[in-house]
């Protein structure tokens, strides 16, 4: 099957990630499919049967790792048709027990660190679809996040 061009898709080792980039394979897109640890990056490399997938590192809250997955497509001649802005993290508990820490975290990754991506994946040249991926805990209200 020949393919019909390529996808970037980020937070692509698990859940709504992991089923965008079997179902864009299995269509005939190539798939670049972005992950930020090792027990992510094992979890991509089982997709390698599929075919038309590719793996890479890709911290979205990483300026370096942005830049260098910018190079990577840059040097292939990839024509990207889209970027799934998917890579997030969620942590639940009770927000009076919350670490700052991992709060501001959590910002850095679902909200600040998809802007990155954008500029650095659709370059001015037209005809790019963006496709941002959120889950529904950004809009219904969870016991575990809202205890005060």
């Amino acid at each position: 099957m020949a393919v019909k061009g390529c996808i970037l898709v980020t937070g692509a080792a698990s859940g709504i990630g992991k089923a965008t980039v079997l179902t864009l394979a299995k269509k005939g897109f190539g798939v670049y499919a972005t992950y930020a640890t090792d027990k992510s990056q094992a979890e991509l490399e089982k997709l390698r049967e599929v075919g038309g997938i590719e793996a890479f590192k890709l911290d979205i809250t990483n300026d370096g790792d942005v830049e260098s997955a910018v190079a990577f497509i840059e040097e292939k001649g990839i024509n990207l048709l889209a970027l799934v802005n998917n890579a997030g993290i969620f942590s639940p508990g009770p927000l009076m027990e919350y670490p700052v820490e991992r709060l501001i975290e959590q910002y850095n990754v679902n909200v600040f660190g998809t802007d990155p991506m954008l500029p650095a994946s659709m370059p001015s040249k037209g005809g790019r679809t963006l496709c941002g991926v959120n889950s529904c805990h950004g809009v219904s209200k969870s016991l575990w996040l809202n205890l005060l």
